[in-house]
């Protein structure tokens, strides 16, 4: 799956920002919350993202569904093969959470 940095109001930002230095390490990294378009959804939950509120949020950028990205969930990531499982996978479990 490959990425394209998205043009919006004249700048170009990548769709996912966060998720890469989120998911391989910052230290007590456990979610990556972030709004999305509504018509990027489908790629967010495809890479491992849920939608949270189930509502739209208006932003000065437009509509925005809130997302997020559980970094310890790797059956979810797993069951639905997201690209970024085996990131997840390198990630040391934390005994702490309750499964």
């Amino acid at each position: 799956m490959a990425l394209m940095p998205l043009p919006i109001s004249g700048r170009t930002i990548s769709p996912l920002p966060t998720i890469r230095s989120s998911v391989t390490g910052g230290p007590g990294a456990r979610f990556d919350f972030t709004y999305c378009p509504p018509a990027l959804v489908a790629l967010y939950e495809k890479i491992g993202h849920c939608n949270y509120s189930g509502k739209y949020l208006a932003l000065d950028e437009g509509l925005r569904v809130p997302m997020v990205f559980v970094m310890d969930d790797v059956q979810h990531l797993q069951l639905i093969n997201s690209p970024f499982t085996p990131l997840a996978l390198l990630k040391k479990p934390d005994p702490t959470i309750v499964r």
